[in-house]
């Protein structure tokens, strides 16, 4: 149960940066400039730092399974259809919604490590699941880059939807 939470905890810090590399094949492909499709990545960071307040109250209310179940469907349809979109602004909805899906999963998953697992054990717990999400945010642009030059920008979120289906 900790790895499949950590997992999850790390498709935030990862889904934030994978598309660095792929910059300027997007602006190429959606006709707008590169610091238009920069800007897609803060307001990933933004809807990252509001997510959190809303899922965490929905989490409180309604438990961590629930949650975490909304976010990664969330998550999942918009990389499904940040694959096809055809759009600039579209692209900046998705990106929204993907920061949205992924906001709560670092949170969540430090929670759940909390709730099943004793005070002794926790701290080894809790590195393992920083390592994971800080392996996610060291590797995004890695793998970002690869898949680009490979199969092009939109095989970034067939990987993301098929990481987040774990």
């Amino acid at each position: 149960m900790v790895i499949l939470v950590s997992l999850a905890g790390s498709l935030s810090p990862l889904s934030s940066n994978i598309y660095l590399p792929a910059i300027e094949t997007i602006s190429a492909d959606l006709g707008v400039n590169a610091s238009l499709v920069g800007l897609t990545i803060t307001i990933y960071m933004v809807v990252q730092g509001i997510g959190p307040f809303i899922f965490s109250t929905l989490s409180d209310t309604c438990g961590r399974r629930l949650t975490f179940t909304i976010c990664l469907v969330i998550y999942i349809a918009a990389n499904l259809a940040l694959a096809f979109t055809p759009s600039y602004p579209m692209l900046m909805v998705l990106r929204g919604l993907q920061a949205a899906g992924s906001a709560a999963t670092i949170s969540i998953s430090t929670g759940v490590i909390v709730d099943i697992t004793s005070s002794k054990e926790r701290g080894g717990f809790m590195e393992a699941n920083a390592g994971m999400r800080m392996t996610g945010q060291a590797f995004g642009p890695v793998i970002g880059g690869a898949l680009n030059s490979v199969w092009g920008f939109r095989s970034i979120s067939w990987l993301l939807s098929a990481l987040s289906v774990e």
